[in-house]
Order: structure tokens, then C-alpha cells, then sequence
């Protein structure tokens, strides 16, 4: 960038493109130079500058940006090798200032006021502020008030904690906050919204909550402070709010969750079955490579509200990873009412890659008890034998599965399966020493469940890291309420052969969106992810999926620049020096 002085001029300047090397005043005359950069006082002088260096640092009155800030931003952006997505719009690191980002701006001429303009119109946003307090309040006393168009909140302090509503919902915590600061974060998701206060945390449903404007009042008082704000069009980890409470630094990427772009996703499969004579929708996804293309193995689906009328597998290809897949033929290459394969029905399936074949392990009918599975494979991808059955004695309802196709040194192959028990679905662990036959349960996995024992888990993928020497699965489960919906993506690990006790579970995914495209406006489950890495980078299909009053299902992709080790935290991400 060239930036040419313009100590001497005294008119506006305007641009032209392909301008040979010249730019111009308004009267016609022409300058050299293929950048020119006047900054002027507010009172109209000029001010004199020669390099584009000297331009960025200086400050005056309507331009505050000084070397030390510009440092700061460094700083906090900490930046990386990899592309990343903060998801931050507006940051006050001093109230009294301007909005870093420059996007947005408060009035802090009584309380601290905002009517943002700058925000996505999507369920996923998050709101910090730090609250620095005096002794506790002798009444109940307004904190925070938000009107974000399709909802609002009120946060309060009395005199033994904190009490919020949301679209007339109390909920309530004790909370110590006399003479401290607090952390107060607010994240959103097309589900739940959660409180933190400190990292503890108040929760409400928010469903069809969608952000049309964002209007907002921290309260304040001779007794009260408030200091950083910040605005993201992103929900936070945990593990991010906790790292705000501790330096109010918004530019980090703490948790898988944080590191996701999109963090909805974007759909992949809505024209996959337009038109098609016997399906309706894809849902329960599994991407492999195989000969230098991209499988994309799915349920293909035709339902009412409550039962399943056809249902197989199918299958769908491109070039690439992350999109662009069409239908092989317009029918299941597994089951269908056609018979294709062998069986009339087919779901819920794992595909994988083992000896250059394709194999595809599916549930018969999850919604018929016994129903059990089989095991297919064929040698193009396309065209399915039927191998056996999979059917591990003791799974009353056999649904999502999930494979390791690589032998351990214990000699068994490992999977894990989503079964019901009593109602929830669960997750098993199953091995063979015989890849294609002799599928047996090991046990339940309940240290994958989320919270209560009443909450489901289910959907899992099975994977190893790149140095074989921990496992990886990724799963779908119930957290803030009870059953088998809603749900949010999971990841957790495990360093045993026999993969039993699994640690350091964490949320990657809340449920994010909505489903205009089948009109579908109350979704309940974020499910079945499955990881994929191809050219260095991390992709994750998931299915974003509504079940009531109506089925509907979308396979979307989450992206990451790194590895998976990267993205879950088995290894730091890189950062400039």
C-alpha cells in the first residue's frame, strides 16, 4: 500500500479506478501517487503525514487510535496460522471510549445504554459485561435490561443473589456480589439461554427467539461500576466465559465450540431428494473417501409425524468434501421398498473404508423392538452385498452406529451403537475379533451421560488421534432437560484399548438454527456428527433436525482450519511468533 503525503493540500479527494497512477482533487486536478490518505482535525486543519505508519498512529481528536492500542488489539487477537473466527462485533475495553471494532456505540450519559446496528438477525449471539459492586442491595434492584425484538430479559440484584426473567420466566441464584466483581455473560442458542454470573449458571428456553434488534440498559449508581463490554455473534463455550471472567479478553478460541465456522453449519443436503418418487428428506449421515472421490452415505426417509412409511440407505457423491454432493440414481442403494440389497428397510448407518471396500454397518428399523442390523459391503461404492447380520444380543432397539475399522493390539475390532433402555436411548460398546461377524456388547458407556441418568445419549463416531493413542467419540445427548430431546453435539476421550471410561466431555454444539427451508421453526437436536479431515483441515457433518410436530432433517458442515487434535485441544494451536 502506497499512501502518498498530502501535507500540502487543502481539497477533498476523490478516487478513480484505473486511475494510472493519480488520484484527484475535485476540481479535476490531478496528483501523483495511487493512495492518497487525508486526516483532518475537527476543526478542518490538516493533519501532516508522510507514511501510511505515521497515518495509523497518530491521535487526535477523531482519531484515537494510538501504537499502544493498536499493540493491545495485537495482543489480544493473539494471531494465528490458521484461519479463525472470533465471532466478536463490538468491544469497550473502556466504556468511556469508542467501540474497537468500530461497529457499534454506547451513551453512558446516566446508565450505559445501547441500540446496536451492527448485529446477524440468528439465534446465536452472546453479551459480557463486568459489574464492579458495592455492598448488597437492601431491595431488589434492576442490573441489565434487553430487548432483542423477539424476547426480553431482566437481570436483578437483591440481597441474597440474582434473579432474572425472561419473556415473563423467573429463575433465581444466590450469589455473594457484595463488594466484588462479577462477570456477567449472556449466552444464546435456538434452545436455551443461559446466565453466568462468575460461571455459574441460571438457564431458560429460548426457542424462535431470533435477534431483530438488540436494545439494552446496564443500570448504574454511586455504587456501582461497569467496565468491558462485549458483543459476539457467537454462543461461547464454557470454557470462554470462564476465560472472560478471568481477563476479559474476547479474542479467544478456548474450546472446539469456539473454533467452528460456521458455528451453525451450512446445509448440504436440501436439493439432494427434490423431486425424488419415494423420499422426503436425508438425515444420519457418513462421509468416506474412497478412490478419489466423496461418499456421503444417509438416510433416506419418507414419514408422517410419528412413523416411518420407507426408509434405506443412500448414497451421495462429489468431488469435494464439504458440499456439491448429487444422489447416485434416485433411490437407496440399501433397502427401500424396492429391495435393494436384500432388506426392505435401513438407518442410522456407519460406512467406512477397509481393504479398499466400502462397508456399510445399518439398523434394520429403530423403531421396531428386536429389529436388529446388517452388515453390507461392496467394492465401488455404489452396488451392496449383504455380508450378515449385526445384531449384539441384548440391544433392544438398534440405532445409530459407530465403527472403528482398525484392529487393536488386543485383537478386537471396537463400535459403539445407540440403543433404548427404558425409554432413553443409550450408548453401547460392542467388539469383534471378526471384522464382518461376531458382533458382542462389552457394556453400557454411562460415563457419557450428560448430567441425570433420565438424560439420552446417543449418535455416536468412533475415531482415534493421529498417534493412535487415544480414542475420540463424538455423540449427541440431552444436558439441561430430561429425555431424549433436545440435544447438543459431545466429544469426549479415552487413553484404555478397551475404550470404557471416557473423560473430559465437553459441548462443541448447541442447537444453532432453524429449518426454513422445510418450515421448520422448533428444532431439538443437533446429532449424529461425524468427523472428516481432508487437505489439513477439519470437517464436521452434522444433522440439524426438528421432531415435533413434524420430522425434518438437515445435514450440515462445520469447518475448522487444523487438524482434529488441533480442534479438540490434544495439541495448541499454532500461533505467530
Amino acid at each position: 500500500m502506497i499512501c502518498y503525503s498530502t501535507s500540502e493540500s487543502t481539497a477533498d479527494l476523490y478516487f478513480i479506478d484505473g486511475g494510472s497512477g493519480l488520484y484527484y482533487s475535485n476540481d479535476g486536478t490531478s496528483h501523483p501517487g495511487y493512495i492518497a490518505l487525508e486526516i483532518s482535525k475537527n476543526s478542518g486543519a490538516t493533519i501532516e503525514t508522510k507514511t501510511f505508519a505515521e497515518v495509523v498512529i497518530k491521535t487526535d481528536d477523531s482519531l484515537n487510535l494510538s501504537t499502544t492500542e493498536v499493540t493491545r488489539l495485537n495482543q489480544y487477537s493473539k494471531p494465528f496460522l490458521r484461519l479463525i473466527d472470533y465471532g466478536v462485533i463490538s468491544y469497550f475495553p473502556d466504556i468511556s471510549k469508542r467501540d474497537e471494532l468500530l461497529n457499534n456505540e454506547l451513551s453512558t450519559a446516566s446508565n450505559i445504554t445501547g441500540d446496536f446496528k451492527i448485529f446477524d438477525k440468528k439465534y446465536i449471539w452472546s453479551f459480557a459485561f463486568d459489574v464492579n459492586f458495592g455492598s448488597f442491595f437492601s431491595s431488589i434492584t434492576d442490573v441489565f435490561s434487553l430487548n432483542i425484538g423477539s424476547t426480553n430479559l431482566i437481570i436483578r440484584a437483591g440481597g441474597a443473589g440474582f434473579a432474572c426473567n425472561h419473556d415473563g420466566i423467573d429463575n433465581s441464584i444466590a450469589f455473594d456480589y457484595s463488594n466484588k466483581k462479577v462477570s456477567i455473560v449472556i449466552v444464546a442458542d435456538a434452545y436455551f439461554l443461559y446466565i453466568f454470573f462468575n460461571g455459574q449458571k441460571l438457564a431458560f428456553r429460548n426457542i424462535s427467539k431470533k435477534v431483530t434488534l438488540f436494545q439494552f440498559t446496564i443500570f448504574k449508581d454511586s455504587s456501582r461500576t461497569i467496565t468491558k463490554i462485549a458483543f459476539f455473534n457467537r454462543s461461547l463455550s464454557k470454557k470462554r466465559v470462564l476465560n472472560w471472567n478471568i481477563n476479559g479478553n474476547p479474542f479467544t478460541v478456548d474450546d472446539a465450540m469456539d473454533r467452528v465456522f460456521p458455528q451453525e453449519g451450512y446445509q448440504i443436503s436440501d436439493h439432494l431428494v427434490v423431486g425424488n418418487p419415494y423420499f422426503d428428506f436425508v438425515a444420519e449421515q457418513n462421509i468416506v473417501k474412497f478412490k478419489d472421490k466423496f461418499f456421503m452415505y444417509g438416510s433416506v426417509i419418507r414419514t408422517t409425524p410419528s412413523n416411518f412409511i420407507e426408509s434405506g440407505i443412500g448414497v451421495f457423491v462429489s468431488n469435494r468434501v464439504d458440499g456439491g454432493y448429487q444422489m447416485y440414481t434416485n433411490d437407496a442403494v440399501i433397502g427401500g421398498e424396492r429391495n435393494k440389497a436384500g432388506v426392505t428397510r435401513a438407518m442410522a448407518c456407519w460406512a467406512g473404508v477397509k481393504d479398499n471396500t466400502v462397508y456399510v454397518f445399518a439398523a434394520m428399523d429403530y423403531i421396531v423392538p428386536n429389529a436388529g442390523g446388517k452388515i453390507f459391503k461392496s467394492t465401488d461404492g455404489l452396488n451392496f452385498t449383504q455380508v450378515g447380520n449385526f445384531i449384539p444380543t441384548g440391544i433392544n432397539q438398534l440405532a445409530n452406529i459407530g465403527i472403528h475399522p482398525e484392529k487393536q493390539s488386543n485383537n478386537y475390532y471396537y463400535g459403539v451403537v445407540e440403543g433404548m433402555v427404558s425409554g432413553i436411548w443409550q450408548i453401547y460398546l460392542v467388539r469383534s475379533l471378526n471384522f464382518e461377524s461376531g458382533w458382542e456388547i462389552v457394556q453400557l458407556l454411562p460415563s457419557l451421560q450428560i448430567q441425570n441418568t433420565d438424560r439420552m445419549y446417543g449418535g455416536p463416531k468412533l475415531t482415534k488421534t493421529a498417534n493412535n493413542e487415544k480414542w475420540i467419540i463424538t455423540y449427541h445427548a440431552a444436558h439441561e432437560a430430561g429425555g431424549n430431546v433436545p440435544t447438543s453435539l459431545y466429544v469426549a476421550e479415552c487413553s484404555e484399548v478397551e475404550p470404557i471410561n471416557w473423560t473430559n466431555k465437553r459441548a462443541f454444539l448447541e442447537i444453532a438454527d432453524e429449518l426454513p427451508y422445510y418450515d421448520a421453526y422448533n428444532c431439538d437436536q443437533a446429532a449424529t456428527a461425524q468427523i472428516i479431515e481432508e487437505g489439513g483441515k477439519t470437517f464436521i457433518s452434522y444433522v440439524l433436525a426438528q421432531n415435533l410436530p413434524n420430522v425434518f432433517c438437515q445435514i450440515r458442515i462445520l469447518k475448522f482450519d487444523g487438524n482434529k487434535e488441533e480442534l479438540f485441544g490434544f495439541v495448541p494451536l499454532p500461533t505467530s511468533v
